[in-house]
Parts: C-alpha cells; structure tokens; sequence
C-alpha cells in the first residue's frame, strides 16, 4: 500500500476553508486509501499538555496532591512542573496565580506546542501557547485534569471503533440544544447509511487482516452532550471553549468532532450547525488519508486517559509515512461555521 510523507503549513484554501501543504511521496502513483480517522487512531499519538503548579516556595513532587498528575506524567499525557510562585512568573502564570487569591497552589493548565498560539502568552522564552484551564490544586481537581466522565466516555467510543464522537455543549436555551442535537443526530444517521470505507483490496491488505485489528473499522458517529457549567466537566469545558479566540462569546450550542485519539477539528458554532457543514466535517474524517503528519494540522489534542497503544494493538491497516517527499499538494479541509 502506498504510504504518504509530508510537510505542512496552514493556509487560506478557495472558499475560505482551510488548507495544508502536504508532500506526497513517489510512492503515491496509487493513493493511499486508508480513512483519515484510521490513521490517526494508528498514527497519531496526542502531544502532552504542560501542567504547571504554582505554590508559594514550591511543594514536593510527593505530595499526595500531585499524584494524579505525576501519573499522568508518566504515561506521557501531561508535562508536570511544580514552581515557586514567590519569585518571577511569565504573564499568564502571575494572572493565575493573583486570580486563585495568591495562596495557592495553583495548577494551570496549557495546551500542547503543537496547538494553535493563543494572545495571551504564558509561557517563557516567546511562548505563546493558550492556557487551557486554571484551578486551585487539590486531589480531586488535579484529577479532573486528567480524567471526567465525559472524556472517559468519547475515550470508550473510540476504541470501540466510533469513526469519530460529536461533542455537544449545550447553553440554557432548551429549545437551540434540541435543535442542534436532532441535527446533528439526523446527520450521522445519514453518515451511517451512505458512507462507504474502502474494502480489503482498495486498502491492499488481506482481507483476513480486518478481522484481527482490535478496534473494528466501521462507520459509527455518537453524541456526548454535556452543559458548559457541568462542574465535574470544567477542565473538557475549558479546553473546547478556549481552542479558538472567541468561542466564549457565543452563548449558543458548540459541536466538536473528536476522531483518532482525540483530535478535535474547528467548532460548529449555534446556526453553523447544519447538515451541510456536519457532512464536510465527515468527509474529511472519513476520507483517504492525505495529512499523515500530525503536527500543523487544523484541530487540537484531547487530554483523554486512554491506553492508545494497547487498545490499537500490533495488526495496523495503515504503514508508516515515508520519509521521501516530492511537490507539495494543496489539499482543503473544513473550517468550522459560524452563525449568520
């Protein structure tokens, strides 16, 4: 099968989508036909979003209420630092830290380096990466950083084959949430029964290798619905509304589109949540695979406690991108949608 390596790079696409640059190997006179979402599930490992606790003259990486984070730490979900909040901080930090009181501790939370820079910097040496979520720091919201139930549910969906979860916040207007909900529920009904995945030969494997893979290759799109002031949600909340600059001033219903190991494309925001808009999201979810590299793309990396390594296995539908690289290709992906 052949396989794709590239480079990419943001950039306006005709339409005003959204585009990226992606070197294609020689090995691509017959196109790799694996499904985007697959080769993410396979492919892409999520980045580690940085963990960075304020308390005044520090605290001990032992102390019991870190364990959480620590662990996290370990399995390469988060990047853990535990600062002295007496002496200098970054902008960001120092407006965490008076904000929570200047008592401390403090955790603030920052997405991964390779999400989109934010304006408000917070970090040191020109990094601009957008703070994510700030909380004071016990044992219970240092947990909640790295798991909720909600996230522990998207997490279950897609290892048990969910091509990709529709994360709906909901707002107090009952009426908007029912609307985006039935729309989005009839769209995926639809994505049910008209997408096809390519079969065993349009993939090149043997057809006996789809019935090994541990996480089956199928069409499948479920809802997870949840308020904007879910408590126990307040980290998921944070995150989804603080990846693009203005989310949080729409108080209308936000649907993400989460696939592989939690990569979620751009917001479809109140109106914009329409089937035309939901069927783009899932043509490029489901199309052949054409941005093997991870980093640059559009979207962002959920922080899901998920054993990806395990739930994929060994049996892979997908090769390894190539190394060799020839002239780049523009290829489009969705934007997300706005109200009118």
């Amino acid at each position: 099968m052949a396989t794709m390596g590239l480079s990419t790079r943001p950039g306006l696409a005709a339409g005003g989508g959204i585009a990226v640059i992606v070197a294609l190997s020689a090995a691509t006179a017959v196109a790799c036909r694996v499904p985007v979402f697959r080769y993410a599930l396979e492919r892409w490992a999520p980045a580690p979003y940085d963990v960075v606790v304020l308390a005044r003259e520090g605290m001990p990486r032992t102390d019991p209420r870190l364990a959480s984070l620590v662990a996290a730490e370990g399995r390469g979900a988060v990047t853990l630092e535990v600062a002295d909040a007496s002496r200098p901080l970054a902008a960001a930090l120092a407006a965490a830290w008076t904000v929570h009181g200047g008592e401390g501790p403090v955790a603030v939370v920052r997405y991964p380096r390779s999400a989109p820079a934010g304006r408000d910097g917070g970090g040191r040496d020109g990094d601009r990466r957008r703070v994510a979520h700030v909380t004071s720091l016990d044992a219970a919201s240092a947990a909640a950083i790295t798991s909720s139930p909600a996230r522990n549910e998207i997490g279950r969906h897609l290892v048990s084959g969910a091509t990709a979860v529709w994360v709906l916040l909901e707002t107090s207007d009952a009426a908007a949430n029912a609307a985006a909900r039935q729309t989005l529920e009839d769209a995926c009904t639809r994505a049910r029964d008209t997408i096809r995945l390519p079969d065993a030969a349009e993939l090149a494997v043997d057809p006996r290798l789809l019935d090994d893979v541990r996480i089956p290759l199928g069409i499948d799109f479920p809802l997870v619905a949840l308020p904007r002031d879910d408590a126990e949600e307040a980290f998921l909340v944070d995150c989804l509304l603080g990846s693009e600059e203005d989310l949080r001033d729409y108080d209308e219903p936000i649907a993400f589109p989460v696939f592989g190991r939690g990569v979620v494309l751009h917001a479809l925001v109140g109106r914009g949540i329409t089937p035309e808009n939901i069927e783009d999201a899932h043509t490029f979810i489901t199309g052949a695979c054409s941005c093997v590299v991870k980093e640059q793309n559009p979207g962002f990396d959920l922080l899901l406690d998920v054993d990806w390594a395990a739930a994929v296995g060994d049996v892979l539908v997908s090769d390894p991108p190539s190394s060799v690289g020839t002239k780049p290709k523009l290829l489009p992906i969705p934007p997300g949608a706005r109200p009118r």
